[in-house]
């Protein structure tokens, strides 16, 4: 679930570029909907990390723990990113700082994947399994088709997500259009 959450936030990140490139509103619609399923799966992996550490770890949670809580940062940074847009009632002011905030708040990742490398003596969580080999076949199998349903059904949500946003656009561009044309009529005397 955590390869799922990057992934999410990286594309928000790389969408968020393509606005501040391009200024249109598919790389901005793109880059919400990513933020917004990056930052639910983030929630996912906050609580079913710590439903899971309880057994293992004998803690619901861990305030020293620097991945949990690198991880807890990414997730108030994009609900931020979140709350950033929704503050704005045009979506196009609110694109370019929302934006900014998703390449800034991406930085993160990097530091929650190499937190358990750089402060080993301050986490619970172990080394990377998958990079030293430690796994077995079947076990390796089960995790990339976990990992290869986990995207799917991300990218269905991510679609879906971007074509209701669409649907927004379209009917704040006709109810525009329609007071405009509404106000010219008034003011012809109609």
């Amino acid at each position: 679930m955590a390869i799922v959450t990057y992934l999410a936030f990286v594309i928000c990140a790389i969408a968020s570029a393509g606005y501040l490139v391009k200024r249109t509103f598919w790389w901005d619609s793109m880059a919400h909907a990513a933020g917004e399923v990056g930052t639910l799966t983030c929630a996912l992996v906050l609580i079913t990390g710590s439903i899971w550490g309880r057994p293992v770890w004998n803690t619901w949670w861990e305030w020293g723990d620097v991945r949990l809580m690198s991880t807890l940062i990414l997730f108030l940074l994009f609900l931020g990113y979140l709350a950033l847009r929704g503050a704005f009632v045009s979506p196009q002011r609110a694109a370019r700082p929302a934006a900014i905030v998703a390449l800034i708040a991406v930085l993160d990742i990097p530091l929650i994947n190499r937190s358990v490398d750089w402060w080993e003596n301050r986490t619970l969580h172990q080394k990377s399994t998958l990079s030293e080999l430690k796994i077995e076949d079947l076990t390796l199998f089960t995790l990339m088709l976990g990992i290869l349903v986990s995207v799917l059904v991300m990218s269905w949500l991510i679609l879906h997500r971007f074509r209701v946003a669409w649907l927004e656009h379209i009917e704040f561009e006709q109810g525009v259009k329609t007071a405009i044309e509404e106000r010219r009529y008034m003011g012809h005397g109609g």
